[in-house]
């Protein structure tokens, strides 16, 4: 910082100013551009989870045969004798996932057909 005295010397030490905040903001519109493409994969997983966590209410009904098909499965069958957080837990991440499977279309039955052409039904 230079020693104002005059008007003029205020203007010019403004004009500094001014000029260096915005060569600041744009060095931080980079930095934060890098950062957003460096971690884009970390922010496509993020989100993909987001997604299986949260419930699916396109269709109700594919997600109340899921519910009904894992409950009685993984927890009465598969998981019976498991320890409380295995019994509870592997049966909601499986829900989960196949109703945002099944949401999306994809056709999880392609490698049991004998043309094994694997095809999203809706985009």
């Amino acid at each position: 910082m230079n020693e104002i005295v005059t008007y003029n010397d205020l203007l010019k030490e403004k004009e500094r100013l001014e000029t260096a905040l915005a060569l600041q903001k744009e060095i931080i519109h980079q930095d934060f551009a890098e950062l957003k493409e460096e971690y884009r994969s970390v922010i496509d997983l993020v989100s993909k989870v987001g997604k299986i966590a949260s419930a699916d209410k396109s269709n109700p009904l594919i997600a109340a045969g899921v519910n009904l098909a894992s409950d009685i499965f993984l927890g009465n069958m598969l998981f019976a004798r498991s320890n409380t957080a295995v019994k509870y837990t592997i049966p909601f991440i499986a829900k989960k996932a196949v109703t945002y499977l099944l949401g999306k279309g994809v056709d999880i039955f392609s490698r049991f057909r004998k043309n094994g052409s694997a095809a999203v039904t809706k985009s």
